[in-house]
C-alpha cells in the first residue's frame, strides 16, 4: 500500500512539475512575442521618424535649390545683357574701322585667307573669318573651347581621399572665415564644472540665445545652433587632492617627520593604507571618488565660460554674451544635498598630512598608503640611485643634457621621423608601493615630455607592424587583450591533432627583470634579425599615416599624409633610443646603460622583438612538434599549451619535456617564473582560462577582481567609485554599460560571463548602488549586443529570480509556523 501511495504521489509530482514546465516554457514564449512585437513597434516608430526627416529635409533642400537656381538665372542674364551690348559696340566700331580704310569705294570681295591669322580680331568669344562675301556680311563663328593637352583625361580636380577632402574643407573655412569672421569648422562647447544645481539644457538656450543674437548671416546662425555642446567637466577626485609622491620624488633627500605621527608603523616609520587611518572618512578611502565643489555654481563662471567659447568661433565684435541677470536662471531652486564630501575638507586633509607621502598603490591605483618620506626615498635610491642599470651624470645640467640631445637627433636625421619636442624635458622618476607587500616597490619613469617622443612612436608603431606581419616565423606576441579569445579559438582548432584523445599540458609564466638586465647590444641585434626578414624579401622602407593607424609598404610614398621610414632609420633611431636614456630622480640626473629604455614609446614594442626572436628559435628547434605548441603572450606575461595524447604515456611525457625546456628558452638573462599550478586551468591576463580535453576547446571566464571578496570583508581593489560620489547618475551607468561590454569582450560565451557580471553587481550594491541601476545598465546593454547580451541578461537574472522565490517560501513558511 505504500509503495502505491508512493508511486501515486511520484506521478502527481512528475505531472505537476511537467505543468510547471509548459507553463514556464508558455510564459517564455509569451514574453519572446512581446518583446518581438515592441521591436517591431519601435523599428516603425523610427521609419516613421526617420521618413519625416528625409521630407523635411527634402523639402528644406528643393526650397534652397529653387532660390539658388533663381540668383543663377539672374546672374547669367545679366551677363548676357553686358555681353552682348559689349558686342554691338565692338561690330559698330569694326564697321567704322573698315570705312575708313576703304572710303567710299566698294569693298573687294576677299577669296584668299588671311595672310596673318594671328592679327586677327577678336570680339569677345568670336573669330572673323575671311570669305568670298563683303566685309558686312560678315557673321561672327563661336571660338572652339580649348581642351586639355592630357593624356586623354580631363584636368578637374577630384577630392576622392580623406586627405584632399580635408585640404578643401580647410581652405573653404579660411575663406569664411576671412570674410565673415567665422570658423564654421569649430563647435561652441562650453566646459562647465558639474554641479548638481545647474541646468544643462537651460545653459544650451542661453548658448543658442546669444548666437542667435549675434551679427553674422543667418546661415551661419543655423550651422552654429547645431553644433552648440555644453559638456560636464568632472570635479577633482580623492587621489588627485590627496597625493604628493610626485612633488617628494622631486626633492633631493627625505628626513623622517612621522615621530609624532600616531600611524601604524613599520620598521620605526609610518606605514598604512588610508583605510587604516581613523582621521579619513570613509568617502575618502576610495580614490576614484569625485569631490564636490561650489565652484562652478556661481552664474558669473558659466558666462565667462560661454564667452571663451562663442570667442573661440567668431570675432569678438560679432557676439555679445547675456547679461549676469539672465544667467541666473541657471542655478536651480531646489535644495538638494549630496553626500559627497567636500573638496575643502581634503584639502584640510592634505595640508594635515603636507610632511608625510600619500601614495597610490601599484595594480590598485585607486587605493592610497601613507608613509613617510625617509621611507619613499629608501624606495628610490633602491630602484633608480642605486640600481647598476643606471648611472649617474655629473657635472651637466638639464639645460645641457637637452641641448647634447637635440644635438645628436638632428646630426642623424631623425628629424624626418619626427619632429624634436621644443619644450623637451627629462622625465622624473618616482616609485610605487606594490599592492600585496608595500615594502617593495614598482619603478615608474615616465618620458612623455621628452623630445624624441613622436619619433620614437612612430618607431613603435613600425616595429609593431612588422613583427606582426613578419613572415616565415612563428611567435606568441599578442597585439592586445582584446584578440585573446580569437586566438585561443584558432589555437584550440590546430591543436586537436589526435581527436577525441587531445588534451593540452599547460604552463604560465611571469618574464621577471624584462627592461633592466639585458645588454643594449642583444636588444640591437634582435631588431636587425627583425628587418633582415623582411629585406630578404625585398621591402626595405614602409609608410606610415600621420592621423591614424595606417601603415603601408610601399616603395613610393602614399601621399602627404604620410611619412616614409626606412628600415636604416629604424636602426639609428633604435641606436638613439638605446644610448640617449636620461631621467631625474632625487634632483639627479641619471642614465640607463642597461636593459630596454624604460618608459619610453618604443619600449613595449622593443621587449616584443626580444622576446619573440627568442620563441622563433625555440619553436625552430622543436622540427616537426611544433605543430602542437602553441603560445600566447603579451609583454612579459606569457602561456604555452602542448597537446598530447591521452592515452599514451610517451605523448604526454614528450609534452613535458618540452614545457621544461620552454622554462629556458628566453636565455640566461631573462628569469620565467610559473604562476599557474599545474592543470589546465589558469589566471591569464584578467581572466580565468581552462583548456577542456577531447577535441580541445579553451573556455574563458573574465575575473572581477574583487569576486572572492566575502560579504564581510572589506572591498580590497577599488573597481568603481562610490554612488555617493559628486558625478552624474548618466556616468555611472555609463561606467557599469563599459564594464559589461568588457565581458563580452573577453567571455568564450554568455555562460562563462554570468559569474563576473553577478560579482560586479554584487559589489556595485556594496558601495551603494541601487537595483535598478545595473538592471537598467544590464538591459541597455543586452539591446546593444544582441543574442549575447539577451542570454547574459536571462542567465543573471534567472538565479536572482530563484533566490527571492526561496526567500519568499520561507517568509511565508515562517509566518504560517507563526499562526
Amino acid at each position: 500500500m505504500n509503495r502505491l501511495l508512493s508511486f501515486v504521489e511520484s506521478q502527481q509530482l512528475e505531472a505537476a512539475e511537467k505543468k510547471r514546465v509548459e507553463h514556464e516554457k508558455k510564459r517564455q514564449e509569451e514574453e519572446k512575442q512581446r518583446v518581438e512585437e515592441a521591436k517591431q513597434r519601435e523599428e516603425a516608430e523610427k521609419q516613421r521618424v526617420q521618413a519625416i526627416m528625409e521630407a523635411t529635409a527634402a523639402q528644406g533642400f528643393t526650397k534652397e535649390m529653387a532660390a539658388l537656381e533663381e540668383k543663377i538665372k539672374e546672374h547669367v542674364n545679366t551677363k548676357i545683357t553686358v555681353s552682348e551690348e559689349k558686342n554691338a559696340r565692338l561690330q559698330d566700331s569694326l564697321l567704322r574701322f573698315l570705312e575708313r580704310t576703304d572710303g567710299d569705294g566698294q569693298r573687294r570681295t576677299r577669296t584668299e585667307p588671311c595672310p596673318n591669322p594671328k592679327r586677327r580680331l577678336d570680339l569677345d568669344g568670336f573669330e572673323r573669318e575671311a570669305d568670298a562675301v563683303e566685309r558686312s556680311a560678315a557673321t561672327p563663328v563661336p571660338r572652339r573651347e580649348r581642351r586639355s593637352r592630357g593624356k586623354g583625361k580631363s584636368r578637374l580636380p577630384e577630392f576622392k581621399t580623406k586627405t584632399t577632402r580635408r585640404a578643401l574643407k580647410e581652405k573653404l573655412a579660411a575663406v569664411i572665415k576671412k570674410k565673415t569672421g567665422v570658423n564654421i569648422r569649430l563647435k561652441v562647447s562650453v566646459g562647465v564644472t558639474y554641479s548638481h544645481k545647474l541646468k544643462k539644457r537651460t545653459i544650451h538656450d542661453m548658448v543658442v540665445l546669444c548666437v542667435e543674437k549675434s551679427k553674422i548671416h543667418p546661415v551661419l546662425k543655423s550651422v552654429l545652433r547645431r553644433r552648440v555642446r555644453v559638456v560636464w567637466r568632472k570635479n577633482k577626485t580623492v587621489e588627485q587632492t590627496l597625493t604628493n609622491h610626485r612633488k617628494t620624488a622631486r626633492e633631493e633627500t627625505g628626513m623622517c617627520t612621522c615621530s609624532e605621527d600616531r600611524l601604524p608603523s613599520m620598521e620605526g616609520h609610518a606605514l598604512t593604507r588610508i583605510v587604516q587611518c581613523p582621521e579619513a572618512p570613509t568617502f575618502l578611502h576610495n580614490g576614484k571618488n569625485i569631490l564636490q565643489s561650489d565652484a562652478g555654481v556661481k552664474s558669473l563662471e558659466v558666462q565667462r565660460a560661454v564667452g571663451r567659447s562663442l570667442g573661440m568661433v567668431m570675432r569678438r565684435e560679432l557676439y555679445q554674451v547675456a547679461g549676469a541677470d539672465c544667467f541666473r536662471e541657471i542655478i536651480s531652486d531646489r535644495i538638494e544635498t549630496r553626500p559627497a564630501c567636500s573638496e575643502e575638507r581634503a584639502r584640510e586633509l592634505a595640508v594635515k598630512w603636507n610632511h608625510l607621502v600619500v601614495v597610490p598603490v601599484d595594480r590598485n591605483p585607486r587605493d592610497l598608503v601613507i608613509m613617510c618620506p625617509a621611507t619613499y626615498h629608501h624606495g628610490l635610491q633602491m630602484m633608480f640611485n642605486l640600481n647598476v642599470a643606471y648611472r649617474q651624470v655629473l657635472g651637466q645640467s638639464e639645460k645641457k643634457v637637452l641641448s647634447v640631445l637635440r644635438a645628436e637627433f638632428k646630426k642623424v636625421d631623425l628629424d624626418k621621423l619626427g619632429a624634436w619636442n621644443p619644450a623637451a624635458k627629462l622625465g622624473q622618476a618616482y616609485v610605487l608601493p606594490k599592492h600585496k607587500d608595500l615594502t617593495r616597490w614598482k619603478p615608474i619613469a615616465p618620458a612623455n615630455t621628452e623630445g624624441s617622443k613622436t619619433a620614437g612612436r612612430r618607431l613603435a608603431r613600425a616595429l609593431n607592424f612588422l613583427l606582426e606581419k613578419v613572415p616565415g616565423a612563428k611567435h606568441f606576441n599578442l597585439k592586445a587583450t582584446a584578440l585573446l579569445k580569437q586566438n585561443l579559438e584558432v589555437a584550440g582548432r590546430r591543436l586537436s591533432v589526435y581527436g577525441e584523445k587531445s588534451m593540452a599540458l599547460i604552463a604560465s609564466f611571469d618574464i621577471q627583470e624584462m627592461f633592466t638586465s639585458l645588454p643594449h647590444q642583444e636588444i640591437a641585434q634582435v631588431v636587425d634579425w627583425l628587418l633582415q626578414q623582411w629585406e630578404m624579401r625585398g621591402v626595405c622602407r614602409l609608410s606610415l599615416s600621420k592621423r591614424g593607424r595606417e601603415v603601408a609598404l610601399s616603395r613610393k610614398s602614399p601621399g602627404p599624409g604620410y611619412v616614409m621610414v626606412k628600415f636604416s632609420q629604424i636602426r639609428q633611431m633604435v641606436s638613439y633610443e638605446l644610448e640617449n636614456t636620461y631621467i631625474l630622480c632625487r634632483k639627479m640626473i641619471l642614465k640607463q646603460v642597461v636593459g630596454i629604455p624604460m618608459g619610453k614609446n618604443s619600449s613595449p614594442s622593443l621587449a616584443c622583438v626580444l622576446c619573440a626572436k627568442q620563441e622563433v628559435d625555440f619553436l625552430s628547434s622543436l622540427g616537426a612538434d611544433q605543430r602542437i605548441v602553441h603560445g600566447v603572450r603579451l609583454v612579459d606575461d606569457v602561456t604555452v599549451a602542448i597537446a598530447c595524447d591521452m592515452d599514451d604515456c610517451r605523448s604526454i611525457a614528450a609534452a613535458k619535456s618540452i614545457c621544461h625546456n620552454f622554462g629556458r628558452a628566453y636565455g640566461e638573462q631573462l628569469e620565467l617564473v610559473r604562476t599557474n599550478d599545474g592543470t589546465n586551468s589558469w589566471d591569464f591576463l584578467g581572466t580565468r582560462v581552462a583548456a577542456l580535453p577531447g577535441p580541445i576547446t579553451f573556455a574563458i571566464r573574465p575575473k572581477q577582481k574583487n569576486e572572492g571578496a566575502s560579504v564581510d570583508d572589506p572591498l580590497a581593489f577599488r573597481c568603481f567609485q562610490d554612488f555617493d560620489s559628486y558625478s552624474e547618475k548618466r556616468a555611472k551607468a555609463g561606467t557599469v554599460i563599459a564594464v559589461l561590454h568588457k565581458i563580452k569582450q573577453h567571455a568564450s560565451d554568455p555562460s562563462t560571463g554570468v559569474h563576473t557580471t553577478l560579482s560586479v553587481s554584487i559589489e556595485l550594491g556594496r558601495r551603494g548602488y541601487p537595483p535598478a541601476l545595473f538592471s537598467n545598465a544590464l538591459a541597455a546593454f543586452a539591446r546593444a549586443t544582441g543574442q549575447f547580451g539577451a542570454a547574459l541578461k536571462t542567465l543573471t537574472e534567472q538565479p536572482v529570480k530563484l533566490l527571492k522565490g526561496r526567500i519568499a517560501r520561507g517568509e511565508a513558511g515562517s509566518s504560517e509556523r507563526q499562526g
